[in-house]
């Protein structure tokens, strides 16, 4: 069955509040209370570097012609309820407009975002690079695809998942390797590689010498 495509694209998702309509069937199924009478979710996304893009829910709401009212608010319990990409990414979705945001009593940022957020300002940097979008993995914009290429020509390339970490020069990143090689090019899973970036006649090229 095909994936629905995100209304919203990922760069477009992080860091923003946004209402994701879920149906009362879906409210009553992530939030594990069939009583709540909401029909969508209001909530914060942000980057897990683990998990990739992640909506916290903030409250569960019910749409009302001119806005919405809070029905439930996980933290009022000490809940944290978190939907992974693939949860919520092909639901519709929009951002949360100033009067909404006002009426809820919502943050500009929550405050837990600062325990995902600590000392990654090279990652968010990396993040917002346009350049790297056709690369990335849907759901993980740290995450991107390479083509590990032997120099000795004895091996044909081969397509593998990287994880950002830093940048050296405008075309030149270093990123950990994310799975097994099918052959043996001499570098595996979780060591460092280097990865060249480049625009060719085709569209976006990454490779891996090694």
């Amino acid at each position: 069955m095909k994936k629905k495509k995100p209304s919203m694209t990922d760069r477009e998702m992080i860091d923003q509040w946004l209402v994701v309509k879920l149906g009362r069937d879906g409210v009553h199924l992530l939030s594990g209370d069939v009583k709540l009478d909401a029909d969508c979710a209001v909530g914060f996304v942000y980057v897990d570097s683990m998990c990739g893009i992640t909506f916290n829910v903030e409250a569960w709401c019910i749409r009302q012609p001119h806005s919405l009212r809070a029905v439930s608010r996980p933290g009022d319990t000490k809940q944290r309820i978190m939907l992974r990409y693939d949860t919520f990414a092909g639901k519709a979705m929009r951002r949360l407009t100033p009067s909404e945001h006002a009426a809820l009593k919502l943050p500009d940022v929550p405050d837990w975002l600062s325990i995902y957020y600590e000392n990654t300002e090279p990652l968010r940097a990396l993040r917002a690079l346009p350049l790297l979008d056709p690369l990335r993995a849907p759901g993980y914009p740290d995450d991107i695809q390479c083509l590990l290429y032997d120099k000795t020509g004895k091996k044909d390339g081969e397509w593998v998942w990287a994880r950002l970490f830093r940048q050296e020069s405008d075309d030149i990143f270093f990123c950990r390797l994310l799975n097994e090689p099918m052959q043996d090019f001499g570098v595996h899973a979780g060591e460092e590689i280097c990865v060249k970036v480049s625009e060719r006649p085709q569209g976006l090229l990454s490779i891996c010498f090694v």
